[in-house]
Formats: C-alpha cells, sequence, structure tokens
C-alpha cells in the first residue's frame, strides 16, 4: 500500500483499523514515517471501540462504519482536504 500511494500521491487516504493483513493503526504509523506520506490526511473508519477512542481523538477524521458515507462523514472527509 506505501508503494501505491507513494506513486499515485492521493489526497486523503482511508484506512479501517480491522484491515485484512495489517492493522490501520499499525499502516497509520508507516505513513506518518514516510517522508513522501506523512503529510497525505488520513481518515480512519472504526466500529465503535473504545479501547481505540484515544487514539482516533488525536486524528483528522474518523468515522464509524454505519455512519461512513453519511452527511457527516462527508462533510469531515470536506474538511480535511481543505485544510490542505
Amino acid at each position: 500500500m506505501l508503494n501505491l500511494c507513494q506513486a499515485k500521491k492521493p489526497a486523503l487516504i482511508t484506512l479501517d483499523i480491522t484491515m485484512p493483513e495489517q492493522s490501520g493503526i499499525k499502516t497509520y504509523y508507516q505513513f506518518k514515517k514516510h517522508s513522501a506520506l506523512k503529510e497525505i490526511p488520513v481518515i480512519i473508519i472504526a466500529a465503535a471501540d473504545e479501547s481505540y477512542k484515544n487514539f482516533l481523538n488525536k486524528l483528522n477524521g474518523f468515522s464509524t462504519p454505519e455512519v461512513f458515507l453519511s452527511k457527516d462523514t462527508l462533510r469531515k472527509i470536506g474538511e480535511v482536504l481543505n485544510q490542505k
């Protein structure tokens, strides 16, 4: 995923905490350590789970699956993209 993002240079990255091969949190930290990718905003999608609450509150944005395509989520994506 890092190589693809480095080649494509997306405006925004969305991750799920429970991705199949590697957790979204681990992937998030890999992006932030990578000099070419660390400035790309990340939105993490997560089920309502208190164990991730502190981590998620530090991010630009996050959403729970049941509201991922809600107006609030789309508004948050717009806000994050407009910060660039």
